[in-house]
């Protein structure tokens, strides 16, 4: 039975099975930096260290190297709400130009600070920690969580060609088939 860990990746050599950990990759699940991790799944030193690089790095594991606007990213998931070809599906397109203009002040500093990163890679724990960024203004942080709950909302409702990005790193599996 092969035993599946989240960023494990395992390598054979001289007759030697090697595992790493991997941190950073592009939209599509590729590339990175691989830690060495000791020994195998299950023994102690292996199981210290694979939690200890998951606490250092679990903000860092899903981010794209290909830039905000790569497949299943946090920037393209914001692309794909505000482009005009979605008129009929996107709810951007029922809002007021001020109220536009509003959800856009949050969106580009999302995309300034986590545009890169994977859409899936955003969990309770990262999603307190924006809101914790922007803690000097209460309703400032409220409205860039609920802007996040909005777009993995209406991103959990695009066509499946859309979700797959996302479902390949096997983290996002509530996307409609």
């Amino acid at each position: 039975m092969k035993l599946k860990l989240l960023y494990v990746i395992e390598r054979r050599a001289k007759d030697r099975k090697y595992f790493y950990f991997r941190i950073g990759v592009d939209g599509e699940g590729r590339g990175g930096t691989l830690v060495p991790l000791p020994g195998t799944p299950g023994t102690r030193d292996f199981g210290e260290r694979y939690e200890q690089l998951l606490a250092e790095h679990k903000a860092k594991v899903l981010q794209v190297k290909r830039g905000h606007d790569a497949p299943g990213t946090l920037g393209w998931v914001m692309q794909k709400f505000c482009a005009q070809e979605n008129a009929t599906t996107s709810p951007w397109s029922k809002l007021e130009p001020t109220t536009q203009a509003v959800y856009r002040r949050h969106f580009d500093w999302l995309r300034e600070n986590f545009g890169d990163m994977l859409l899936a890679a955003f969990d309770k724990a990262l999603v307190r920690r924006i809101r914790d960024l922007r803690k000097a203004h209460p309703s400032v942080a409220n409205m860039t969580v609920d802007k996040i709950g909005q777009l993995w909302a209406w991103a959990e409702e695009l066509p499946t060609s859309f979700c797959l990005a996302l479902i390949r790193r096997g983290r996002w599996h509530r996307c409609r088939s």
